[in-house]
């Protein structure tokens, strides 16, 4: 197990073990006590596990319950619609874009199957919209995450790397003006942060009220990078207030 895909498995397995040893997590991950040491020192460092004779446990701000993608698919439908209809009017004809994983940008996706555009995404679900349609689909492939759906590591970065986008169109777990825009899983915090790299256009990020003022385990480095939040109407507007002194982007709220 690559040590990405380790680091946020040991975070879940946290989730759901108040208090475990080294010696078990070790085992649990079939690696050396010198190694699992490695990974907690480095989660530690993130202000994200608290280390204690020999056992570790997640620092209690910490404690996200992290739902899967079946869950996250039955929030706020019609405002992720809302958000996704918005996005869809900010898409030129002929563009090459980046869409990641989630269940806004799916609702998106399933917007512009009959557009002329190349979509290349790590979001798994994604083929079953394309079927007969019009839009070229290219799935990055690599590891498969069947918790969030979606591909993530060298495989899917490297072909994240070979393209150019116009645009990006990003969902996320959190947005905040502490955390800034955070991901449940450090993988594809790079792959969001590699997309955001190889996009020479606008970022648009979309996330739906639950998600503002929220702060997940993993933050994206290229912040600067975002042009554009849809969310809709109920997001605290005092945090998004908080969010644009910080970072000035074009907020678009909408109504579902």
């Amino acid at each position: 197990m690559k040590k990405q895909r380790r680091l946020d498995a040991i975070l879940n397995y946290l989730q759901a073990h108040p208090v475990v040893s080294v010696q078990e997590l070790g085992e649990v991950f079939k690696v050396s006590e010198v190694t699992m040491r490695r990974d907690l020192t480095e989660l530690q460092e993130l202000n994200i596990v608290k280390r204690m004779h020999g056992s570790v446990m997640l620092l209690p701000e910490n404690k996200l319950l992290i739902p899967s993608f079946k869950q996250k698919a039955l929030e706020n439908v019609q405002e992720k619609q809302a958000i996704a209809a918005m996005a869809v009017t900010l898409l030129p004809e002929n563009s090459v874009i980046f869409v990641n994983g989630g269940t806004t940008t799916l609702e998106f996706i399933a917007r512009i199957v009959d557009r002329n555009v190349t979509i290349i995404t790590n979001n798994a679900m994604a083929i079953n919209h394309v079927a007969a349609a019009k839009a070229r689909l290219i799935i990055t492939g690599g590891e498969y995450n069947p918790e969030s759906c979606t591909f993530s590591g060298e495989l899917s970065l490297s072909t994240i790397a070979t393209v150019n986008a116009d645009m990006c169109f990003l969902g996320a777990n959190g947005l905040s003006e502490e955390g800034g825009f955070s991901t449940y899983f450090s993988t594809e915090s790079n792959i969001n942060d590699q997309m955001m790299r190889k996009c020479r256009g606008p970022v648009v990020v979309l996330a739906d009220h639950s998600k503002i003022g929220r702060t997940c385990h993993y933050t994206n480095e290229n912040l600067d990078r975002i042009t554009y939040l849809i969310t809709d109407d109920k997001a605290d507007r005092t945090e998004l207030m908080k969010i644009k002194r910080r970072r000035p982007l074009n907020i678009i709220q909408v109504k579902p």
